[in-house]
């Protein structure tokens, strides 16, 4: 899956990711299906627009629906914002993984994984704040 966020017409954030099934080696094991986010960014002036939150919550809401049991994610060691992020969303450190960046210092990652449970709230119209909030904001995909 693969979503990009426009603000005024000009694409500023995307998220892509992919199913895991099983757990990939270097990794935890898991038990059901859980969703790996490949990549999730945002042009750096566009940050702290809740443009991040957006496409993490849309992911989440895929997610719930779905019946994934697990979003997870890796983060390099010294990325305190992405950490903060992440960990704001209720996403927890599971693992450390050695080397797993080839051509950037430090090389180490953590594994991130947020355990799935009732994510989406609901809306009066039967929707979820999620698709409400999207529908303000173009997310294509």
């Amino acid at each position: 899956m693969a979503k990009l966020a426009y603000y005024n017409d000009l694409a500023v954030g995307a998220v892509c990711c992919r199913q895991e099934t099983p757990a990939p080696p270097g990794t935890l094991p898991v038990e059901g299906r859980r969703l790996y986010i490949m990549t999730l960014g945002c042009l750096a002036p566009y940050r702290r627009h809740k443009i991040g939150t957006l496409l993490l919550d849309h992911v989440l809401a895929i997610c719930q629906k779905d019946g994934y049991t697990a979003v997870v994610l890796h983060v390099q060691v010294n990325n305190e914002a992405a950490l903060a992020f992440y960990k704001a969303h209720g996403f927890e450190i599971i693992d450390r993984t050695e080397q797993y960046y080839k051509r950037i210092e430090p090389a180490d990652a953590f594994l991130l994984e947020k355990k799935m449970a009732a994510l989406a709230t609901a809306t009066a119209d039967g929707g979820s704040v999620v698709d409400e909030k999207l529908s303000k904001m173009k997310v294509s995909g």
